[in-house]
């Protein structure tokens, strides 16, 4: 078993998905390669707490033990399986795959959040490819004290990956009413996408997003995945 890590919310090319593959399980299908897409998807804040992803790493489990041959690669987006793996050791049970799209990505990404940062402290313009007024759009809103609500739904989608609305509003405790009027809003800003009544992280503005959460809820999501460098 291994994980594949995303940066974003959308199902890699060649993968199936979970409700794919336990059916395909379920056919005993002698199949030698699994792919499975948002595996971010089983963790969220119910009362079934890790019950869901505790399901798939039993069936993947029983799956091997009939077939050892049998290779599986389980997709999550950075974010959640950072999570996982701070919160309950899952690089124990799922170690991360080493080519993955997340690694592939990261230098840019971590360039991109440096890019940010002296933005922020010498107002030194903006790469062309980080879009200047949509950081200052955002930034305007999500530092204000009463922005409380658009962060935490920000927080919830970045970990969660893809919700509804009404996902968003049992999990965070918001009223439905109140769900219904931040969520276009933020849309609107670009911060987030809508496909098929689910919400998730807008990709392009993602160095933007992280960066600002990181700044007011002091989310360092991706610490946990940073390798430890030695300075002997």
């Amino acid at each position: 078993m291994n994980a594949f890590l995303t940066l974003d919310w959308k199902p890699p090319a060649g993968f199936i998905s979970i409700d794919e593959f336990y059916q395909l399980v379920a056919k005993n299908r002698s199949q030698k390669d699994y792919k499975i897409s948002a595996c971010e998807s089983l963790f969220r804040r119910k009362p079934s707490g890790f019950t869901p992803i505790k399901k798939l790493l039993a069936t993947i489990r029983e799956l091997k033990q009939a077939r050892p041959e049998t290779n599986v690669i389980c997709s999550f987006n950075v974010f959640s399986y950072s999570f996982l793996v701070g919160a309950k050791n899952y690089d124990l049970i799922l170690p991360e795959d080493p080519n993955n799209l997340y690694r592939s990505q990261e230098k840019a990404f971590s360039e991109a959040l440096s890019q940010i940062n002296q933005f922020e402290q010498s107002a030194k313009p903006l790469p062309r490819q980080l879009n200047t007024e949509h950081y200052l759009t955002a930034r305007k809103l999500l530092t204000r004290p009463s922005a409380r609500e658009e962060r935490r739904i920000l927080c919830e989608l970045l970990i969660s990956g893809r919700s509804t609305a009404a996902e968003l509003a049992e999990e965070l405790s918001i009223w439905p009413d109140l769900i219904e009027r931040t969520l276009p809003f933020l849309q609107q800003m670009k911060l987030i996408e809508n496909e098929d009544d689910n919400y998730l992280i807008n990709s392009e503005n993602l160095a933007f997003i992280y960066f600002l959460l990181r700044a007011t809820m002091g989310l360092c999501a991706l610490e946990t995945l940073t390798p430890f460098l030695s300075h002997d």
